[in-house]
């Protein structure tokens, strides 16, 4: 049988809740624990909580983004940043300033999957492989 990942159950519980009475949701989480006990993953359950709080945030317009620096990035342009990300659908943005001297300036941001790489030593780089060709 295949195993069912974090991500699956955290879906999971968010489909058989989001239409429940408030009443029948601790039964519904009960019947999901004894899912994941049937299958032995007990031991992913704070991966679960971790998967469903972020589908939460996500249906809410609410993410999070990591943006490296190389040194902590000042109110005033971590809210013009989060004005020039901000849309219909997304209407909180929690940045987490992660300070990396080695980029030397500029920005890189990551969100989920994506990055952005908009470094100093990113650029410096690529200039460096143009002009090996």
């Amino acid at each position: 049988m295949k195993k069912i990942s974090p991500g699956q159950y955290a879906l999971t519980l968010d489909l058989i809740t989001a239409e429940a009475d408030k009443k029948d949701i601790p039964r519904l989480i009960d019947g999901l624990i004894g899912l994941m006990t049937r299958n032995n993953d007990l031991g992913l359950a704070d991966q679960v909580i971790n998967q469903y709080q972020k589908l939460v945030k996500d249906q809410q317009g609410e993410i999070d983004i990591e943006v490296v620096s190389a040194k902590k990035i000042e109110p005033d342009q971590k809210k013009d940043l989060e004005q020039k990300l901000l849309t219909k659908n997304i209407k909180q943005i929690n940045i987490n300033n992660v300070i990396d001297k080695n980029i030397l300036g500029g920005l890189v941001v990551k969100y989920k999957d994506f990055i952005l790489d908009a470094s100093l030593v990113s650029q410096l780089n690529n200039l460096q492989q143009s002009l090996k060709q």
